[in-house]
């Protein structure tokens, strides 16, 4: 194993880190595919109510929870992947007219804020979703589901965009989604 020096820490990427990184990219991988699926869903889903309601006279009761659940679930199922590509909003005004070296340094700062903000928040919700398992909390619908099953999407959310950002400060490249469309 070759140390690798990193804004002056001496870091060892073995094997076993290596097989963590393609675990965690799998996996980031697979929420997305389902964030994607959930997505379908909510439009089907959508399509089954506007038939049974304005042709049938028969609206559903579970179709607009299921919506916004869904929803939940899929931006925070979706939140590494935007994290891992880089994909997420910015505004690159201020990065535009400064150096090659103050941007690296701030791309840093807001990396190292990124890791510190979204692990907050994994550390939050993640004991507010242990409260809502442990009390046996459910939604308040027609059709009530324990509200776990929602909430435990966003402390992983956030948990593996931290750890996303904490690669990215480490040194790992961003990577780039295959198409980037510019104005």
């Amino acid at each position: 194993m070759k140390p690798r020096r990193i804004a002056g820490a001496v870091l060892i990427w073995g094997k076993p880190v290596q097989i963590l990184k393609r675990l965690h990219d799998g996996l980031t991988r697979l929420s997305f595919f389902v964030a994607m699926l959930g997505l379908a869903f909510i439009a089907a889903a959508y399509c089954v109510e506007v038939v049974l309601r304005y042709f049938f006279d028969a609206p559903t009761t579970w179709v607009n929870p299921f919506t916004s659940y869904a929803l939940c679930l899929m931006i925070f199922l979706a939140l590494p992947e935007m994290t891992r590509e880089g994909s997420h909003l910015s505004i690159n005004i201020l990065m535009e007219s400064m150096s090659a070296s103050k941007v690296a340094m701030l791309k840093k700062i807001v990396n190292l804020l990124g890791l510190v903000a979204t692990f907050a928040a994994a550390w939050i919700c993640a004991s507010e979703t242990m409260a809502q398992f442990v009390g046996n909390i459910f939604t308040m619908a027609h059709n009530p589901i324990p509200k776990w099953i929602i909430s435990v999407t966003i402390p992983y959310g956030f948990a593996s965009a931290g750890l996303y950002f904490l690669r990215h400060l480490l040194g790992e490249e961003v990577q780039a989604p295959a198409e980037v469309v510019s104005a």
